[in-house]
């Protein structure tokens, strides 16, 4: 049996292994911060959920898809320093995903025509039932300072440009000479709301905004039509 000599037990160099090893334990594990990108990458690509509302919101989900892509090449540059890889693989997806569900949205919205938030309503809708002796239809009472969506003809007046408020017909046989053959039901008084203006045109064309229905007697409060369109939307 070997016995090792003073000289071996009291030499530093003897035990190398035994000391690196326990020099290994007694270190801490070196903290990594998580990458500020990453996360902003996640939040960004949540928020992406708002291209569903409108195509100009498109900028967002790019926005998270850039982050994205920023914070993988820090994240690749400087492992040692920065966590976060599944933050940038979830702001990534959420991004694109947002993206092509709110362009699907829209896409499917402009097919139908009908913005979101409105109610597609007809000018039937708007018809009384004269058998019954009513005046306003109980279809068109509910709808009052509800969001509705109508199309029809723009009717023609002196003014051609920059209309701030115009007269809609459901169709283009009524004429301008003719105001008073036309039954209160088949005008819609259309006022733009803020600073949006049109133009006068012959095609069809699509209102949307706030129904605020007449109940007064003779419609007086509206210059005798019992229905107008506070407008928002105008395609």
């Amino acid at each position: 049996m070997k016995v090792d000599s003073v000289e071996e037990r009291l030499n530093p160099e003897v035990n190398d292994d035994f000391f690196d090893y326990e020099e290994e334990l007694r270190s801490p594990e070196r903290y990594r911060q998580v990458n500020l990108l990453a996360v902003l990458s996640t939040t960004v690509g949540g928020l992406s959920a708002l291209t569903m509302f409108h195509w100009y919101l498109g900028f967002i989900p790019v926005a998270g898809i850039i982050l994205a892509a920023l914070a993988q090449r820090q994240i690749s540059r400087a492992p040692e320093e920065y966590t976060g890889q599944r933050l940038v693989i979830a702001g990534f997806a959420l991004s694109l995903g947002m993206w092509l569900f709110g362009a699907g949205v829209l896409t499917f919205s402009r097919m139908r025509e009908v913005p979101i938030g409105y109610e597609l309503i007809t000018w039937q809708t708007l018809k009384p039932e004269r058998s019954s002796g009513e005046i306003l239809p109980k279809t068109a009472i509910d709808l009052h300072e509800k969001r509705v969506y109508l199309k029809g003809y723009m009717y023609p007046g002196r003014q051609v440009i920059n209309l701030k408020e115009f007269l809609l017909v459901p169709t283009q046989g009524h004429c301008k000479f003719c105001t008073s053959q036309i039954a209160k039901h088949e005008i819609v008084r259309v006022k733009f709301v803020g600073d949006y203006k049109a133009d006068y045109t012959t095609h069809h064309v699509g209102i949307g905004g706030k129904l605020l229905v007449d109940q007064s007697p003779g419609f007086h409060e509206s210059g005798g039509l019992p229905y107008t369109i506070e407008a928002d939307v105008f395609q």
